[in-house]
């Protein structure tokens, strides 16, 4: 083979993995070209493009049995303790510059059910199979976390929406497709919330013995996530915000703040309703994306919540909380 022919060869290699975009009608060389359009379309920065698809999971653990509550903390323990010993202690939690003047506060105490809230939101992955979660609850957390609440105009052509929990720019880039394992009066399945209508659409219904592995491998193998009664998949419709932050790297990190935003208060809805509650960004967004219909480029998951009746009499909800003085004493 001369050098040309070699030449040609290593480029079509190039082609066939990606790296090189071509011309030609070759299968391969055609969805590469077909990707790459659609980035432009969507106004993708490149350092934003790159970070988001060499980010997207890739280490899945199928996941095939119901969580066991009786061992989850006693797990987390052990395998916090196996990570000390393999890579020594974590950072001080504490940070103090030192050598400078020091300002005491006045005292910051309040009631009310938000300061309620606050203070006693936390993880909570261990729910009751016996129970299911009620449809009130189910669509109070849709309505006050992730409902439009109102809009403004600023052109008419131009409407920036109102949820409760801010957005770069306005935008709500989010959309959220609920995952409903055992809730009073819905069919188990995938539905897409239509924020607008305060309604749903079916997507798929599926028994829950089916429901309950597939939603494990959407959280990479985390089996506690079948245990829940509802999950609310997150994930973006990344023109919203590219549209006006236009191939702007750091609007990329702006879409995953949204996400941010809206757990917390996902939190604290639970929270005022008696649910347990959890946040988690380690899915699996290819396996993800597949079973919501989406191209991963336009519109892709990026993180999941959970929530559901907490399990009563078992093992303890979440990490056991003392008080922070204990430790900076």
């Amino acid at each position: 083979m001369g050098d040309r022919e070699v030449a040609e060869s290593r480029l079509l290699e190039l082609v066939h993995r990606g790296v090189l975009l071509s011309d030609s009608e070759d299968e391969s060389a055609r969805c590469y070209r077909q990707r790459s359009e659609l980035l432009e379309k969507e106004q993708w920065h490149p350092h934003a493009a790159f970070y988001h698809f060499m980010t997207r999971g890739s280490d899945r653990q199928p996941v095939n049995e119901q969580p066991d509550y009786d061992v989850l903390e006693s797990e987390a323990k052990e395998r916090a303790s196996r990570h000390v010993a393999r890579h020594g202690p974590p950072p001080d939690l504490f940070f103090e510059r030192g050598g400078l003047p020091v300002v005491e506060l006045p005292p910051a105490r309040r009631d009310g059910e938000l300061y309620e809230s606050l203070l006693n939101r936390k993880t909570v992955r261990n729910f009751d199979p016996t129970q299911e979660m009620s449809a009130s609850d189910f669509s109070t957390i849709l309505k006050y976390v992730f409902a439009w609440n109102g809009f403004a105009e600023l052109s008419p052509s131009v409407k920036v929406l109102h949820r409760s929990s801010p957005s770069g720019g306005a935008r709500h880039p989010i959309e959220v497709y609920p995952v409903i394992l055992n809730t009073e009066g819905f069919k188990p399945g995938i539905y897409h919330y239509l924020a607008h209508r305060h309604s749903l659409e079916v997507i798929r219904l599926m028994p829950r013995e089916e429901l309950v592995p597939l939603v494990g491998d959407f959280a990479n193998g985390q089996k506690y996530a079948g245990g829940a009664h509802a999950l609310f998949i997150l994930s973006a419709k990344y023109y919203r915000n590219y549209w006006k932050y236009r191939k702007i790297s750091r609007t990329y990190s702006v879409v995953l703040m949204d996400v941010a935003h809206l757990s917390q208060t996902f939190y604290l809805v639970a929270t005022d309703l008696n649910l347990g509650a959890f946040f988690s960004a380690a899915i699996h967004g290819p396996t993800v994306d597949e079973a919501l219909g989406l191209d991963g480029y336009s519109e892709g998951a990026i993180a999941i919540c959970g929530c559901g009746v907490k399990l009563p009499n078992g093992p303890d909800h979440s990490l056991l909380l003392r008080p922070i003085e204990e430790l900076s004493e």
